[in-house]
């Protein structure tokens, strides 16, 4: 495993998979839960994919911040930079990190909570110069 300190330079393939069918897009940012539809209480995971620019060789977890923030209080900071001590450490916000095709994937571990709760992702890209806000919620089974 590569560390979160390390630009990833190389691809893994030169085509972007296709998003799954509960996937939400707004502008660059796509995001999506795995399991698609968790149960009550099940840990699952947020996957957040970064379009990039076909120019865009090599690719840093540096470039993003941003928060995950449920209707039910719950709270995390994504992305490498923790505010508080002022460092880098993915690991510590349960983010793993990948690059492959014209995307990158930043994938986030939350709690399982009830049902009816709405997860608020913010994220932002400085190299791509944008900010989105996408909301996932999660229905009654």
């Amino acid at each position: 495993m590569q560390s979160s300190s390390q630009v990833l330079n190389q691809k893994e393939s030169e085509t972007t998979d296709p998003l799954p069918t509960n996937a939400i897009t707004k502008g660059s940012f796509s995001a999506w839960t795995e399991p698609p539809k968790p149960r009550p209480f099940q840990e699952y995971t947020i996957v957040i994919q970064v379009k990039l620019p076909s120019k865009v060789s090599g690719y840093s977890v540096h470039d993003l911040e941003g928060f995950v923030q449920g209707t039910d209080g719950f709270y995390r900071q994504i992305g490498a930079f923790d505010p508080i001590n002022q460092m880098v450490e993915l690991s510590k916000f349960h983010s793993r990190f990948k690059v492959g095709g014209n995307s990158a994937k930043l994938m986030v571990t939350i709690p399982g909570a009830r049902s009816m709760i709405k997860d608020s992702i913010t994220i932002r890209s400085l190299l791509l110069k944008e900010s989105q806000n996408i909301m996932i919620e999660f229905g009654a089974l």
